[in-house]
């Protein structure tokens, strides 16, 4: 059946229709119009073709009630998809006319319509670490996540400056985990559950695919307990220890034998503004000797930059003692404690990666918090830069000030006020009294039959980590804002919209400031709720929104499974391994740009800069003579001057992805071009296409591969779809399967990439089909907005959702087009703003009870 036919066929039940209001003077001279090109089939002497009547419909209100109807007229009749090619042309100024008309008719109908219902859904795999991890305040996930394409090796992701970094290590776990020497991800013991499904077209935060089997619900339980019995979760790795765990008699203070591990947060803290990323560094491929198995690596990047850290001493020291790190990159360090130079500079150059000590004997400390200071001052000749390590710094000779005895502590009244806190942000919500008492009597009762304060807290974290109040995300049904609000169209209160903006841009949970904006009945306010979704996005926690959406968005989990062949492709395999390890990032690494810097979005399209490495540079390039980097990848931003290359549709990863092992697929390509750039996948083919004709082997060599699927075009029911998506695949044959340029195919025939966008612009080359993507950015920008849309509500776009996509996109042509005021507008977005809880509740959900907040 020919999809698109049927929707402009539609647009004769408007023929009969009265003139809704004066302004529609012309509506005769659309009705003569579309009798003319629709109804001789569709109505005319009683012939209805497609089961369609055009004459049906006899009032402008049962057309208004239809707004999926609607929509889709305008979208064929802008694509120039109707009327067919057999049929008279529609002249351009009656086409403009008409989808003037029916914008008119859609947003009246839209005013009122109810938002697609907002079901109950629990947190994915994502979410829920990122939860505990937010809750607990932990130094590292609980689990492993595969779905995390990027991982930071640097510490580069700072969205506070506004600015990325020249250069950046990166490394993907699924395509290189069996060597990956970080630290590892996951907490001993811990058992994790599933990843979880992407929607078709979508994300793997769609409420209707995160239902909860009791299967599934057993692996929740099981979860919370192997996290709080983890030996990981202990006093170094959880920032909040002693307002959490430790008991109040006996809290932790500081570190065992004076030793603070410059790599653990918790102990060790860098200050200030400094030049280079600093980050923790695994070191057990060198070898055993590091404490802790890591270090504090600086990426010192030239002379006279500093590095400063701070550190809580808790008794007097006679002596400190550096573990440090040599390397053949290492730099010549001045240090300073406490603002004053001790001892002679530190050359930390060797030919091989070793650990040192530095002994400082007589440098004296107090209790309290200290500095140092690392500047470097220059390089050994032999060294190749200016880089830094610090395993540990050593209090030696220390004294411990003596304590006075603590006052008799009522573990009761503590706990009580711990758990108060602990389950309003966990909860996302104040949490009633009856539930503390619970909570609380729970707690008492273990503590009278003699567990220790310490594993008391752990059961009591265990049990909510396993709770449907954790667990869940629902919204509550509040009677009096329904009777004030159009039938779902009601308003989210304001612990819903923090939930809404945590999900949203930290996958995760409200923070303790959104929560007490809620509760004070701010959040809501406009300019406050601006400002806080400012703060947010200048957190580093909106790393995950960058982890997260781009991937999904550009569906390049296909590229794990994508394998060309070896005897073809020689070049992409090094050592076992897959040039898409290089390819990944290049395309996550510019969007994380655009969010960084707040670019324009046009950006994602037609860069002027991308990210490489040397391994993609050489496979750009058709060879792979490169350095071989499996383990951590080193990327530079680089100008682009080839307008073939750049964006998000023409790099390797895209490329080689959408192809098959020997050859491309421009069906293949079209369609992802039209789902994830436009938003519009195309419809599935029918179930009887045939498959390509037989065709001598001597006689396939010498077509093209237009020629071999031309046979799909004839067919009347394949057609309407293939004009659709077939001019985005040719446009790209250019590139190869594994992204290479090409202008012949393996035949010696020329690659022919000429077509026609939209049934109105012709192209003959990738850079003209470039630039027409960009003379129609406009439909670009929607299709992006709606991804993000449905990414932020976690549910898919309904009619109602138009409106804000329409007005979003706008502003986006006006000159809001910067990622950051993108993001901004749909969080302040109707949709985002409001719900719809009159639908039943998921399949596999616990019933909302009317006090539930989110």
């Amino acid at each position: 059946m020919n999809t698109t036919a049927t929707p402009f066929i539609a647009l004769a039940l408007i023929v009969g229709l009265p003139a809704t209001s004066p302004a529609d003077d012309s509506l005769a001279t659309l009705r003569s119009t579309f009798r003319t090109h629709c109804v001789k089939c569709h109505g005319k002497g009683r012939k209805i073709e497609g089961k369609i009547n055009l004459l049906s419909l006899k009032s402008g209100k049962e057309i208004r009630a239809r707004p999926r109807l609607l929509e889709r007229l305008i979208t064929v009749l802008e694509d120039r998809e109707m009327p067919p090619e057999d049929e008279p042309p529609l002249p351009q100024a009656k086409r403009k006319q008409l989808v003037t008309h029916l914008q008119s008719l859609l947003k009246v109908a839209l005013k009122s319509h109810p938002f697609e219902p907002t079901p109950i859904r629990r947190m994915n795999r994502f979410q829920y670490n990122n939860a505990v991890v937010d809750l607990l305040k932990l130094d590292r996930d609980i689990f492993r996540l595969n779905e995390r394409l990027l991982r930071r090796r640097d510490d580069y992701f700072r969205p506070e400056t506004r600015k990325m970094p020249a250069a950046v290590h990166v490394s993907s776990r699924p395509l290189a985990k069996d060597i990956d020497s970080q630290r590892p991800e996951g907490f001993r013991g811990v058992a994790s559950f599933p990843q979880d499904k992407r929607a078709e077209h979508g994300f793997d935060n769609r409420a209707d695919l995160l239902t909860l089997s009791p299967l599934l619900m057993e692996s929740f339980l099981r979860l919370s307990q192997t996290i709080v019995q983890s030996p990981d979760l202990n006093p170094s790795e959880c920032q909040i220890w002693n307002r959490l765990f430790a008991s109040p008699e006996n809290p932790v203070r500081g570190p065992a034998n004076g030793r603070y591990e410059a790599e653990l947060k918790r102990l060790v803290k860098v200050a200030g503004n400094f030049r280079g990323q600093a980050a923790r560094q695994d070191m057990r491929e060198f070898g055993s000797q590091w404490s802790g198995d890591a270090h504090l690596f600086w990426r010192c990047r030239k002379a006279d930059s500093e590095l400063t850290i701070s550190f809580d001493v808790t008794g007097s020291g006679s002596g400190l003692r550096l573990g440090m790190t040599k390397a053949p990159d290492y730099g010549v360090f001045e240090v300073l404690l406490d603002g004053k130079k001790i001892g002679e500079n530190v050359d930390l150059f060797d030919p091989k990666v070793v650990p040192t000590v530095f002994d400082l004997d007589g440098v004296k400390t107090t209790a309290g918090r200290h500095t140092l200071r690392f500047k470097c001052v220059g390089k050994n000749k032999q060294s190749k830069r200016f880089y830094f390590g610090l395993d540990y710094v050593d209090v030696t000779g220390l004294k411990s000030t003596p304590t006075p005895k603590p006052a008799s502590v009522d573990k009761n009244a503590v706990i009580r006020t711990r758990l108060k806190t602990l389950l309003r942000r966990a909860f996302r919500r104040p949490v009633d009294p009856a539930t503390l008492d619970r909570f609380s009597k729970f707690a008492e009762g273990r503590l009278a039959s003699g567990a220790s304060f310490e594993d008391t807290m752990r059961t009591i974290v265990g049990a909510v980590l396993g709770m449907p109040d954790f667990l869940y995300f629902y919204e509550s049904n509040s009677k009096k804002t329904s009777r004030r609000s159009p039938r779902g169209r009601e308003p989210v209160n304001d612990f819903e919209l923090a939930s809404r903006l945590a999900r949203f841009f930290w996958s995760s949970i409200p923070d303790d400031t959104l929560l007490d904006l809620a509760e004070s009945g701010k959040l809501g306010q406009p300019e406050m709720l601006r400002s806080q979704i400012e703060r947010m996005m200048n957190d580093r926690r909106s790393g995950r929104f960058c982890e997260n959406f781009p991937g999904q968005w550009l569906q390049l989990d296909r590229l794990i499974t994508s394998i060309p062949d070896q005897k073809k492709f020689p070049y992409f395999y090094y050592f076992g391994y897959r040039s898409s390890i290089h390819m990944l990032p290049e395309p996550l690494l510019l969007f994380e740009t655009v969010y960084v810097e707040d670019r324009s979005i046009i950006d994602l399209l037609d860069p002027k800069f991308t990210w490489q490495s040397q391994m993609l540079k050489a496979n750009y390039e058709g060879h792979g003579k490169a350095p071989a980097e499996v383990q951590v990848q080193l990327f530079r931003r680089v100008p682009l001057n080839d307008p073939r290359r750049g964006g998000v549709i023409t790099n390797a990863a895209v490329m080689t992805m959408t192809s098959t092992p020997t050859r491309t697929q421009p069906i293949t390509r079209g369609a992802w071009v039209n789902s994830v750039i436009f938003n519009d996948p195309p419809e599935p083919p029918p179930a009887d296409v045939p498959p390509l004709p037989e065709v001598d082997k001597e006689k396939l060599a010498k077509l093209t591969i237009r020629e071999r699927l031309a046979a799909h075009r004839k067919r009347a029911d394949c057609a309407g779809c293939h004009n659709k998506i077939d001019p985005f695949g040719f446009a790209l044959e250019n590139y190869g399967p594994t992204g290479i340029w090409r202008d012949k195919y393996e035949n010696g025939r020329p690659v022919d990439v000429s077509g026609v966008l939209f049934n109105q612009h012709k192209f003959k080359t990738v850079i003209e089909f470039k630039q027409l993507i960009l003379k129609e950015k406009r439909r670009f920008i929607r299709g992006f907005v709606s991804h993000l849309m449905t990414y932020a509500l976690g549910r898919a776009l309904g009619p109602a959702d138009s409106l804000a996509l329409d007005d979003i996109t706008t502003r986006a042509m006006a000159g809001e087009d910067q990622m950051r005021a993108v993001l901004r507008n749909i969080a302040m977005s109707n949709p985002f703003l409001h719900k719809n809880t009159r639908a039943p509740a998921t399949s596999g959900a616990p019933p909302a009870s009317s006090d539930r907040s989110d």
